[in-house]
């Protein structure tokens, strides 16, 4: 029982952990962003040049993640609402919750698999990680996919306790240039990365560690 439940923890919580760490990563490329300034058309959307959108893009990266924080929310060249910045600002608090959770699972995953590890003398939950890092991600993704609307918006009303999120485009024409499937690219990219770290952890799992158990079992049969 203790070790299934050791498992389980196990594997939870290096989901979330490789969830955390491809946000962070997709979030802070922002290359993912200017290559789609022509295939979404942005510069006709938000009435701006493809210079001032990458701009102010990149600005609101720098800003949700810097360390600063006593850095205000000032778009370089657009117009933004008070309840816009606000938005921003629990944006980036979120951003600073994921960096510390994520810094809290590593050493935690790290701790349980060690004392997986000592009591029973195996890296099977490294198995279970891969496995469930490669299959939950695609299999949510293709749920989400069939209404990316309908989860995107459940996602805002979870994670904020208000509506600001919901922008005018009169009054934060910032919103022209952040279109919801740039979003849902950034979940594609987020499940690949994700599937990505899966395969490598179950390839270092069989190629290596599952020898490693195999002759620690027979040295063990030998001893005994």
């Amino acid at each position: 029982m203790r070790k299934n439940i050791l498992s389980i923890f196990i594997v939870i919580g290096s989901l979330v952990l490789a969830l955390l760490i491809s946000t962070l990563v997709v979030t802070n490329s922002k290359y993912i962003y200017y290559s789609t300034i022509e295939k979404f058309e942005l510069e006709d959307r938000g009435e701006v040049t493809k210079e001032e959108i990458k701009s102010n893009y990149s600005y609101i990266v720098d800003y949700i993640l810097s360390k600063d924080k006593s850095k205000e929310f000032k778009l370089p060249t657009m117009e933004y609402s008070k309840d816009g910045a606000v938005h921003f600002f629990e944006v980036r608090k979120l951003f600073d919750l994921a960096k510390i959770v994520a810094i809290v699972l590593l050493l935690g995953v790290g701790f349980l698999v060690g004392i997986y590890y000592y009591s029973y003398k195996s890296w099977k939950p490294l198995k279970q990680i891969g496995l469930t890092l490669i299959i939950m991600p695609i299999a949510t993704s293709l749920v989400v996919s069939t209404s990316f609307s309908f989860f995107f918006t459940v996602f805002h009303k979870i994670f904020f306790n208000n509506d600001k999120w919901l922008f005018d485009p009169l009054t934060d024409p910032i919103i022209g240039i952040l279109p919801e499937e740039f979003f849902a690219l950034c979940a594609a990219v987020i499940v690949l990365l994700t599937t990505i770290i899966g395969l490598i952890i179950l390839i270092c799992y069989k190629r290596f560690l599952s020898n490693i158990e195999g002759k620690e079992s027979r040295n063990i049969s030998i001893a005994n």
